[in-house]
């Protein structure tokens, strides 16, 4: 396996004059590489089938191998030799990963040095061996020469690897790519690090599903067992799928949180994930429709495309555990005719705040943990438009909460991204957690609202505030998808009483 150390060693004798009777011409690599898949094949295969092994590439040894691979190994040998002198007599290492491929750095040969009728020691140091494969070790004499090997040893020490596990998207274990150490204790937390269910049945058999904790994973169809506890909060999708459909950028950290705080909408009740989702009508092609005038005539093809933006967020983050909030209180918010509390950035902030007072015991408890309880999942909170004065809001309580249940070392609240937030001036970013506000200014395009969000709130860095970088200055929240992937996480170093901002 990848980290297991190597050594290898042989023995090797010759006379200084061969036998003068002995003309044999040198092996073919053809023959070579017959005979060494021969030796090679399980032993209960007949010689036929052995022989055709080669012509099936069911063997790495090929003639391509000997005229090429092997031939740059010899050129690479420490002790060859350049006149000619001695016996084209080998001890070969050669290491193919998992594909079949040649492993350089773990190949090589040995040649037999200018030291005839005594016994000379031929082999490779320790090595580390770099990645997962096949180790084939032997010796072989291109000359007809007799030449005698004894005494070929492989040492090989157990690496820091365990165990390589490859897997299909969702969860499907790849198992001829797959290898574990011998001789040691079966690890069964396997895929994403959860608990596989197997041979839990008297005849071996098992049922092969992942414990998430609040219910099973089924690898075999990447669905779960049972209804998502959290549903109401996924309008949008089946609580049966497996991380949004999506296991190649997501995981599904205990089966069931980022939090998306949208701004003004034209409801009168939240809108839930809705908001941050769309389906956009694109052009995909051509279709022709007949000819006129000797020319002929193609009409376009179109089709509508779903646009998430909030999905595209939890795939940047890594986390599809979600919630979401109404940051605008109850719908439409006519500008400047508006007389509501919710209207005023500190009003929206107060509302913020009681709805995280509420919530702050649920969000915490719903937080991923290990298998020691430890909760492993961090608070992302991502806001649009009216909803980055409710977001604030919602950060004060929580951390209130944090501190009152002296939960700072477990729970920590590592992003804020605050996508065009409404009278932003009157805002201040908290300095214990990374923030990110994204702008677009000035009216660029036909839809451009740059003036509605274009002030920066207070606390924000130099490099914290992207203005801009998109091709719109319009305000709605899917003129920013090009910003999700500058999203990341802050860095914190815990300084005994608190998570320090990096």
């Amino acid at each position: 396996m990848a980290g297991d150390t190597i050594a290898i060693g042989a023995k090797a004798f010759y006379k200084s004059t061969g036998p003068v009777d002995r003309k044999q011409p040198l092996a073919p690599a053809a023959d070579m590489a017959a005979a060494l898949v021969r030796a090679f094949a399980p032993g209960g295969a007949s010689a036929a089938d052995k022989t055709s092994a080669l012509s099936d590439n069911a063997s790495p040894f090929s003639e391509g191998f000997f005229n090429n691979d092997y031939q740059r190994l010899k050129e690479q040998d420490p002790g060859k030799d350049p006149n000619g002198q001695r016996p084209k007599a080998y001890l070969n290492f050669v290491l193919f990963d998992d594909r079949f491929n040649m492993v350089d750095e773990n190949s090589g040969v040995r040649q037999v040095q200018a030291q005839p009728d005594e016994v000379q020691v031929l082999g490779q140091d320790k090595m580390v061996i770099q990645k997962s494969g096949f180790l084939y070790v032997y010796t072989s004499n291109e000359t007809p020469q007799d030449v005698y090997f004894d005494e070929v040893m492989v040492m090989s020490m157990p690496g820091p690897v365990l165990e390589e596990t490859h897997y299909y998207p969702f969860g499907l274990t790849m198992a001829g790519i797959s290898t574990k150490a011998p001789n040691r204790l079966e690890n069964k937390f396997l895929y994403n690090g959860k608990e596989l269910q197997n041979k839990e049945f008297s005849n071996g058999g098992g049922l092969e599903w992942y414990d998430y904790g609040a219910r099973f994973y089924d690898q075999q169809i990447g669905r779960w067992h049972k209804i998502d506890n959290k549903a109401e909060l996924y309008f949008a999708t089946s609580s049966y799928v497996y991380a949004l459909n999506q296991p190649t950028n997501a995981v599904d950290p205990d089966g069931n949180l980022v939090i998306f705080v949208n701004g003004n909408h034209f409801g009168f009740s939240a809108p839930g994930s809705s908001y941050w989702q769309t389906t956009e009508r694109v052009k995909v092609g051509e279709r022709y429709s007949g000819s006129k005038y000797g020319e002929q005539w193609y009409s376009p093809v179109y089709e509508n495309r779903n646009r998430s933006f909030d999905g595209a967020v939890m795939a940047q983050l890594g986390d599809t555990h979600a919630k979401y909030y109404d940051g605008s209180i109850g719908g439409w918010h006519p500008i400047g005719e508006d007389k509501r509390a919710s209207a005023t950035a500190a009003g929206r902030e107060w509302y913020g705040y009681q709805f995280g007072k509420a919530d702050a015991k649920q969000i915490i408890e719903s937080l991923a943990r290990d298998k020691n309880g430890n909760i492993i999942e961090t608070i992302k909170i991502v806001t649009h438009s009216m909803g980055g004065a409710f977001g604030k809001g919602l950060v004060k309580a929580l951390k209130e909460y944090i501190k009152e249940n002296k939960l700072e070392y477990h729970v920590r609240i590592t992003l804020v991204a605050d996508f065009d937030p409404y009278q932003a001036g009157e805002l201040t970013a908290d300095s214990d957690i990374k923030t990110m506000q994204f702008i677009h200014k000035n009216n660029k395009n036909v839809k451009g609202m740059g003036w509605l969000a274009n002030e920066t709130q207070k606390g924000m860095g130099e490099g914290d505030v992207s203005t801009n970088t998109g091709t719109s200055t319009d305000h709605s929240i899917f003129t920013f998808l090009n910003e999700v992937s500058k999203l990341s996480e802050g860095t914190y170093k815990w300084d005994g009483n608190k998570w320090v901002k990096q």
